[in-house]
């Protein structure tokens, strides 16, 4: 971070290009004083002022979300194709919006799509319940142990590659202390993609 910036600033500047990472546009003054627990938008603009003066950001003053940071990554547009749960189908989302992505996580929108979590058999590896997972599609594990979008007979589920034994049974693992790895034939089960990274909502 900038030694020439104050707290607050460096703050602000944090919160700024962490919201434009997750959307297409930045955030609103009332966003922003929210954010430092200002309670005017006077001080806002001080702050915006100054890190426009310290070539920090630019801004336009014809628009409400005027604000553009000069290192913000740029954006890409991902598909949101559904919903997924532990043992559950991918469930469709009507009219869903695609979902924002920041070159510094998906090189590409090729061969990418996202899911909403449901659930949270994949905490312990920070994926919450209403998550959007970044998803790489493909038809194949890289090693064991990488978390993937799997097939099995009960459905899609987003779990941890533990390889295939034997006899030709599939073991796939929750990172949820209170549930029990998932188990499917080799035969039919079916890989549909690759986690590659993950999006959060702002759930204050």
């Amino acid at each position: 971070m900038r030694e020439d910036l104050t707290e607050k600033q460096q703050e602000l500047l944090r919160y700024i290009r962490n919201y434009t990472v997750h959307h297409p546009y930045p955030p609103t003054l009332r966003q922003m004083a929210d954010h430092l627990g200002l309670r005017t938008l006077s001080t806002v603009h001080q702050h915006l002022k100054a890190l426009e003066a310290k070539g920090a950001l630019s801004r336009n003053s014809s628009r409400e979300r005027n604000v553009r940071i000069h290192d913000t990554p740029k954006l890409i547009r991902i598909p949101l194709l559904g919903e997924i749960a532990a043992g559950l189908p991918i469930e469709p989302v009507e009219n869903a919006e695609p979902v924002f992505v920041s070159t510094q996580l998906v090189k590409s929108a090729d061969n990418h799509y996202a899911l909403r979590v449901r659930g949270d058999s994949m905490i312990d590896d920070g994926i919450q319940d209403n998550d959007i997972v970044i998803i790489r599609a493909q038809n194949y594990v890289d090693r064991i142990g990488e978390t993937i979008v799997a097939v099995t007979d009960h459905g899609a589920t987003l779990k941890r590659f533990g390889g295939v034994s034997q006899d030709g049974i599939v073991k796939l693992i929750p990172r949820n202390p209170r549930m029990e790895p998932m188990f499917a034939d080799a035969n039919t089960f079916e890989v549909r993609g690759k986690f590659v990274g993950l999006l959060r909502k702002d759930r204050s």
